[in-house]
């Protein structure tokens, strides 16, 4: 694990860092930021990157560093991609349930798809029933009898709002990688 217990500068949390942070991740310069009740402190993980973080923070304040070079800027997403890559891989569980939730939140967000006989009526735990223009849920006995067992399964991959999906998306994520690592 990296510590960052090189502190480079503090600044006010009104100054925007974050095209900064990119600045030191083209030059290949680990850090984190951190925050105090007034402030922001940039810190490294090795004694000789404070000064060349240093000098290139008052390069960059005085603009003198203008982050438009479009090499150094697809070099950062090109290392997102490749720790996309190597997160995929190295949990592929996690991963394809992430992929499978993502899918199926479009065709939740409509609607019309939970109608009696829509899409999502056929992925929650029991059918959906309409009477005299009330919503009803059939019963937990109608599944076992109806043999519709992937209704046990499938609730857990619908959302109907983008913050249902990415808390659920985040915890996932957290849980199931900690999980896939004890395998």
């Amino acid at each position: 694990m990296v510590t960052f217990s090189y502190k480079v500068i503090e600044t006010s949390l009104e100054e925007d860092l974050a095209e900064f942070s990119l600045v030191l991740s083209s030059f290949s310069l680990p850090h984190r930021f951190s925050e105090t009740g007034v402030s922001q402190i940039l810190w490294v993980s090795r004694l000789e990157d404070v000064r060349k973080a240093h000098v290139l923070y008052e390069n960059y304040s005085n603009g003198g560093i203008e982050f438009l070079d479009s090499k150094a800027r697809t070099k950062v997403k090109s290392e997102f991609g490749l720790k996309a890559v190597k997160l995929i891989r190295s949990y592929p569980v996690t991963s394809m349930v992430i992929a499978l939730t993502s899918l199926f939140f479009f065709p939740s967000t409509s609607s019309l798809s939970v109608e009696e006989g829509g899409f999502i009526s056929r992925l929650l735990f029991s059918p959906v029933l309409y009477v005299e223009g009330l919503v009803y849920l059939g019963s937990l006995d109608a599944l076992t009898k109806s043999g519709e067992w992937w209704r046990l399964i499938t609730p857990m991959f619908i959302h109907f709002g983008w913050l249902h999906l990415v808390l659920n998306l985040l915890w996932f994520l957290e849980l199931g990688h900690k999980i896939e690592m004890e395998k």
